[in-house]
């Protein structure tokens, strides 16, 4: 399972008020393989700011942010690069694969940005 973190509230809110527990800047993707009761933090090299969703692909974990989308090499994370070429630098808020019509049909996935539309990516 894999949680990302993404908050906005208001600036003059009190620390831990919310229940953050003052551990800010600790990561925001995190992975759990034991049904949520223990997370490693796989955020790797991506860029400190919120992440809102992610998807495997092909046995690759790929991640939306506040800046565009990333993939890992492996589920593990880590090592991020960007995905492809000619996506916008904006928030991704969420991403889904399109269903294959068949076990031969192209693995496509759709890119649902903030503001700029939605986008398709061919893997």
């Amino acid at each position: 399972m894999y949680v990302t973190l993404a908050g906005y509230s208001r600036r003059w809110m009190v620390p831990g008020l919310m229940g953050e527990g003052g551990a800010f800047g600790k990561g925001n993707v995190f992975k759990s393989t034991d049904g949520g009761k223990n997370f490693t933090n796989i955020s790797g090299n991506l860029p400190d700011g919120p992440a809102e969703s992610t998807v495997v692909v092909n046995g690759n974990l790929v991640v939306g942010t506040d800046t565009g989308v990333y993939i890992s090499n492996g589920t593990s994370g880590g090592t991020y690069e960007l995905l492809g070429t000619g996506l916008p630098n904006v928030p991704v808020f969420t991403m889904g694969l399109k269903p294959k019509a068949s076990s031969s049909s192209p693995t496509v996935l759709y890119i649902a940005t903030h503001g700029r539309g939605i986008y398709t990516y061919q893997f």
